[in-house]
């Protein structure tokens, strides 16, 4: 038998880095086996994918065609016509639906990462909600098997869907081991991330005139500003968190968040303006426009420690990098997160900014005292193993539609 022709639903990588598209790209770029792959998409890739779509086992297919103006219509209608006439040996549903109609002797593969849509729709962009709700029952039908990116999202699908257990196998996304050195930013960049003077700091309040200093230590939050993530109570407890600090004496830490702007109320971003200008140590750094890879391993490199109070996740690949950077963590208390850190992280509620408060202040005491760091190791959670899973599903997938005896 030749080579297996994967079709793959490539939309995330028409956009920068996401969390679906790097999950594509360092499954292709670590599987070994005999594969080869064409990334369909309803327009050209983002330049992050230069090197991935110059490989020689992989081609890209752009739509064409006013059915490619949109990824909706092009994945629902243009794309259906064309794997019916080229029909590959497994399809890949990297974002949880496969198209509609595929041919009886294609094999599919679904990828799950949450269930955003039933829980939190107005996270979603509206096209995209619809999309999962109106094909996602027939998806999981036709899919002869689920990769579940955490154990919880297993639980998830069961819950929902009659479907089989043995035939959905957790693939944990995996992480690149950091470089033991930051990597360079420029100036502009750590001119937003500069404290005001340490008697300032002291009052959390900013003074007109306040002296520049270097960037001072801090906590990192890193998501999409959203509902979901939580960063009211995240805001609440830091402001809470530097009223404690004062009463003690100490500067408090600042607070980065490194999270492009997402879907808020107006009266949310009102008030975290006026924390942004009133509260010295918190910083939103290119104001919502999210931040380079570089800028992130920065950051992640030099924090004091990691915040991720999210009401929801599917897995959580910020709070992955931050073990990966061997960095202390406060998470809410949820099963995917549980997951990836182990007893490396304390638990708290996610709707509780007063424990959250104490927990930042515990923790800045315990960096005082020079634990700064946790053991880890990357190995655990490498991209190989991730690619290995999706390289036996797609296997196994083939030989499901095509004869093969039972698995």
């Amino acid at each position: 038998m030749g080579r297996l022709l994967i079709s793959v639903d490539a939309r995330p990588l028409c956009s920068p880095v996401s969390g679906v598209s790097r999950i594509i790209q360092q499954v292709i770029e670590n599987l070994q086996g005999d594969f080869w792959f064409r990334l369909h998409a309803q327009s050209d890739h983002h330049p992050d994918y230069d090197a991935l779509v110059r490989r020689s086992d992989v081609e890209w297919s752009t739509g064409t065609g006013p059915l490619s103006r949109t990824g909706g219509t092009d994945f629902n209608i243009r794309l259906v016509r064309q794997l019916r006439q080229n029909p590959p040996d497994v399809f890949w549903g990297t974002q949880q639906v496969l198209p509609p109609m595929l041919p009886s002797r294609t094999g599919a593969v679904l990828t799950f990462h949450d269930f955003v849509a039933y829980r939190f729709p107005d996270s979603m962009r509206r096209a995209a909600r619809w999309q999962q709700k109106a094909v996602q029952s027939y998806s999981v039908r036709r899919a002869d098997l689920i990769l579940a990116n955490s154990a919880q999202t297993k639980r998830e699908i069961l819950e929902r869907y009659s479907y089989d257990r043995q035939r959905i196998i957790v693939a944990h996304p995996g992480v690149t081991a950091p470089s033991r050195n930051a990597p360079e930013v420029d100036d502009a960049f750590l001119d937003q991330l500069r404290q005001t003077d340490p008697e300032s700091l002291g009052s959390h309040r900013r003074s007109r005139n306040a002296r520049r200093s270097p960037v001072a230590p801090f906590m990192l939050a890193c998501s999409t500003v959203e509902p979901r993530k939580n960063y009211v109570l995240l805001l609440d407890a830091y402001e809470r968190y530097c009223e404690l600090g004062a009463q003690e004496g100490h500067i408090p830490l600042g607070l980065v968040i490194a999270g492009r702007k997402g879907w808020e109320s107006d009266s949310f971003y009102s008030s975290f303006q006026e924390k942004l200008e009133r509260l010295p140590g918190l910083h939103w750094p290119n104001s919502g426009a999210g931040v380079s890879d570089a800028e992130l391993q920065w950051l992640y490199h030099n924090c004091a420690f990691f915040v991720i109070p999210s009401l929801y996740e599917g897995f959580g690949i910020p709070l992955l990098d931050a073990m990966a950077h061997r960095k202390p963590a406060l998470a809410s208390d949820l099963g995917c997160f549980h997951e990836i850190a182990g007893n490396r992280a304390k638990y708290l509620p996610v709707d509780r900014a007063d424990l959250w408060a104490h927990a930042m202040l515990d923790q800045d005491i315990a960096l005082r005292k020079g634990k700064t760091s946790i053991r880890w190791n990357a190995r655990d959670w490498s991209w190989k193993k991730t690619a290995q899973h999706h390289g036996e599903a797609f296997q196994k997938s083939f030989e499901m539609r095509n004869g093969s005896p039972d698995l």
